[in-house]
């Protein structure tokens, strides 16, 4: 077939022609503008959009590779199916666009500003996004595999089923961004940001939060063994239902937090404030909570056996029903053992609507 030049390659985009199983290299894209171009398994050589801007283009089937999109707008195109290998992204703009199974393994987004834009199970793997925004992104089943997200803006984002275990991610601010069934463990993500997060049933065992920013996020069910929380501020934060088991938390600021049935058995709080948070049936057995401001914070209900408490500093803290065998206290000034009020109300829901508590009683969980 005899190549297009670029006057028959406009005219045709122009009339809405469906370009379709050519090779067109650089040549034949100078000064076509390829505003509503649909591609169809094409090829394309030494592909160069360089500072160009593509507007609802379509790339089906396309083959892409090595292409470059450097400092250029891509918005509203969709590339369904295309070979993206080792593309160029770095300072591009790329907004309501969608990436449908393309291959985007060894990626450059340096500097690249997305906006509302979907990748649906695409490779990413080894992809590079550094001092970059990330705003209303969708990453579906896409796999990341040894990519690096540094210093980089994140918002409203939305990662689905997400292994980011070998991905590395420094230096970033993150903010209403959801990770759903995403797995974190063994993970650093120290001096980072993540506000307003969603973590909901994550697997983030062994994770180092260490001196990052938590605050308003929600780990609701989330494995939290053995991480690392030295030092996090974490206000308003829930962990309902997570497991801390042995997670270490130290110097911390969990005020207003929400511990409500969470697993926190050999988990080192030492030092922290927890003003104001509740830990309503919480398995806190051997939990050291030494030195912690537990001012008109809420033990209702929980097991705090065998749990340090020395040095504690207690205001208005209810521990309701708490099973305290073994506990330790350096004092008991400022604890309010039995709400009376609390009491009498139990007492006569327990005389009208019988029936099991909403979490079991830590006396009726096995703990050991």
């Amino acid at each position: 077939m005899t190549p297009l030049s670029a006057l028959q390659l406009q005219q045709k985009i122009s009339q809405g022609e469906i370009i379709a199983g050519l090779v067109i290299d650089p040549a034949q894209l100078t000064g076509v503008t390829l505003r509503g171009a649909i591609f169809n398994d094409v090829v394309f050589t030494r592909p160069d959009f360089s500072l160009r801007q593509l507007e609802d283009v379509l790339f089906d089937g396309c083959r892409l590779e090595d292409a470059s999109f450097a400092g250029g707008v891509i918005d509203g195109c969709r590339f369904n199916r295309c070979s993206l290998g080792r593309a160029n992204f770095a300072g591009c703009t790329l907004k309501s666009s969608v990436f449908n199974h393309c291959d985007l393994t060894l990626g450059g987004f340096g500097g690249a500003a997305l906006t509302e834009t979907q990748f649906l199970q695409c490779p990413l793997d080894g992809a590079l996004f550094e001092h970059g925004v990330m705003e209303k992104v969708t990453l579906f089943k896409t796999t990341l595999a040894n990519a690096r997200l540094q210093d980089c803006r994140i918002s409203q984002t939305t990662l689905f089923d997400a292994d980011l275990q070998a991905t590395l991610l420094t230096g970033n601010n993150v903010d209403r961004t959801i990770f759903a069934g995403c797995d974190h463990r063994n993970n650093d993500y120290r001096g980072q940001r993540f506000t307003g997060c969603q973590f909901t049933d994550n697997a983030m065992d062994n994770v180092n939060f260490g001196q990052s920013n938590l605050t308003g996020s929600c780990f609701k069910g989330a494995s939290l063994r053995d991480a690392r929380l030295d030092g996090v501020r974490s206000a308003q934060a829930l962990f309902i239902d997570s497991d801390l088991r042995r997670a270490r938390a130290r110097r911390g600021c969990f005020d207003q937090s929400q511990f409500i049935g969470a697993d926190l058995r050999q988990a080192d709080f030492s030092h922290s404030s927890l003003v104001q948070a509740m830990l309503h049936y919480a398995r806190a057995g051997g939990c050291r909570l030494a030195a912690c401001d537990l001012a008109y914070a809420d033990f209702s209900w929980s097991d705090i056996s065998a749990a340090d408490l020395r040095q504690a500093r207690f205001l208005r803290t209810r521990m309701h029903r708490a099973r305290r065998r073994d506990t330790l206290f350096s004092t008991d000034l400022g604890i309010l053992a039995r709400d009376e009020a609390l009491f009498a109300a139990e007492e006569w829901t327990r005389l009208r609507q019988p029936g099991p508590p909403t979490y079991p009683h830590p006396s009726e969980t096995d703990y050991d």
